[in-house]
């Protein structure tokens, strides 16, 4: 008897495999992040946002069942590298991690104007110092921002206070990201716009554990599909009112630090 099921069991399992609707389980995915509107946030307990859309996608395409956790971005690192977590989202090129060729995000830095205004295109920050100047509360701004000379600089608590400062007269120029900033124009129909070129550019990725190469690789595989088939520019689309192809046109017109 037996020896009966035994091969019973062994005929039948790969019939099994085969069956429409059989399901094998994906295999897990760990991925961390910090708060950052509009690419990641925590919605009544649920992560949401640009980057969460588009690795959700990526993990169903790569057949990973991902799960995402919100953490201080030192402590994400940090449980990266210990193999906690297989991947830190939106992480720029760093030593210690490894990332595939096809970004999640773009860090675009530049100033942000009224669309009635005209200032020409950016081509000094000596050109601009007759100008009111917003920037943002607890981020870290280059010396050749800060010691350029602006006769105002107002520190602000969010991109939304600084971007509606601007389109009311109280401010001329707003420095932030592109994606955060256009989420807000197109959230609140302002009438903005940014200078070009834009002031700097840097890719964001998912940023693996050392040792996730195949994991890396199979993620990094299916956000080039999603590149290629208009995914990607649909994501951004929905949240910002602009494709990513959109704003890989905007960075690509940023100036060399020499040139600044």
């Amino acid at each position: 008897m037996q020896k009966l099921f035994s091969w019973l069991y062994h005929l039948i399992l790969p019939l099994l495999l085969f069956l429409p609707g059989a399901v094998l389980a994906a295999d897990p995915l760990r991925a961390c992040f910090v708060t950052w509107i509009p690419y990641t946030q925590l919605e009544d307990g649920k992560p949401e946002g640009i980057t969460v859309d588009l690795l959700k996608e990526a993990a169903k395409r790569a057949k990973f069942d991902l799960t995402f956790k919100g953490l201080p971005w030192k402590r994400c690192l940090a449980m990266v590298q210990r193999g906690e977590m297989d991947f830190a989202m939106d992480a720029v090129d760093r030593p210690g991690f490894i990332h595939g060729k096809h970004p999640s995000a773009l860090y675009i830095l530049g100033f942000w104007i009224r669309k009635s205004e005209d200032y020409g295109q950016f081509e000094y920050m000596g050109k601009l110092l007759d100008k009111r100047l917003g920037l943002l509360q607890g981020f870290q701004y280059s010396e050749k921002i800060l010691d350029a000379g602006f006769p105002v600089i107002e520190w602000l608590p969010s991109e939304s206070v600084a971007a509606k400062m601007v389109a009311i007269n109280r401010l001329d120029l707003a420095f932030a990201d592109a994606v955060v900033m256009q989420q807000v124009i197109n959230k609140f129909q302002l009438p903005l716009k940014p200078m070009l070129p834009v002031f700097s550019i840097q890719p964001l990725y998912p940023s693996f554990n050392v040792s996730m190469t195949k994991k890396r690789d199979r993620i990094d595989q299916a956000l080039g599909e999603m590149h290629e088939d208009g995914t990607v520019d649909q994501i951004y689309t929905r949240h910002t009112g602009v494709s990513f192809s959109e704003f890989v046109k905007m960075g690509s017109e940023n100036m060399s630090p020499s040139e600044q």
